[in-house]
This record gives structure tokens, C-alpha cells and sequence, in this order.
């Protein structure tokens, strides 16, 4: 009778290790992924702390949470801000016409 509750003891014991190891290399899995997300919440509070800008003259221009409509824009007005002579040309050029080998070539290049 003592050798048969010595068995079960350490069977159960046996299924206590066991269980003891398994909880232990899941929290392991546990930490290594809540690690991963304070990474991805630090990456994407950097992401929301370089659009804010963005976001501002989107509101500003009213281009609402479009971000890519906004950015548009303020190329836009930085090209005519910084470098307007170029627009000029530009408008200049493509209002002639049409760019050929008949129009510009070699002998233009001399």
C-alpha cells in the first residue's frame, strides 16, 4: 500500500515538473512578445510623433487625414516657395510645343 502511494506521488510530481516547464517556456514566449509590442508601440508613437506636422498642414489646407494629399501640397508650395524661376520655365515649356529632335537636337547643344 506505501509502495503504490509512492508511485502516485511521484507521478504526480513527474506531471508537476512537467507542467512547471511548460508555464516556464511560455512565459518566456510571454516576454519576448511583450517586448516585441512595446517596440512596435515605441515604433509607431515615433511614426505619429513625424506625421504630426504632416497632419498639421493637411488640416491647414484642408485636405482633412489625407496624408498623402497633404504632402502633395506642401511640395507643391515648397517648389513654388523655393524655386519659382523653374516653374516658370516649366509652364513656359510645356505651353510651346511638343518636345522633338526637330525642335531640340544636336545642333542646339553646341
Amino acid at each position: 500500500m506505501r509502495t503504490s502511494l509512492h508511485i502516485a506521488t511521484i507521478a504526480a510530481l513527474r506531471e508537476r515538473i512537467r507542467c512547471l516547464e511548460g508555464r516556464a517556456r511560455h512565459a518566456g514566449t510571454l516576454a519576448a512578445l511583450k517586448a516585441e509590442r512595446a517596440s512596435l508601440a515605441a515604433r509607431s508613437r515615433q511614426i505619429e510623433t513625424e506625421a504630426a506636422p504632416i497632419r498639421y498642414v493637411a488640416e491647414l489646407v484642408g485636405a482633412g487625414t489625407d496624408s498623402e494629399r497633404a504632402i502633395r501640397w506642401l511640395i507643391a508650395l515648397m517648389v513654388l516657395r523655393c524655386d519659382p524661376l523653374a516653374v516658370a520655365l516649366t509652364a513656359v515649356r510645356t505651353g510651346d510645343q511638343p518636345l522633338s529632335k526637330t525642335t531640340f537636337g544636336p545642333q542646339h547643344l553646341r
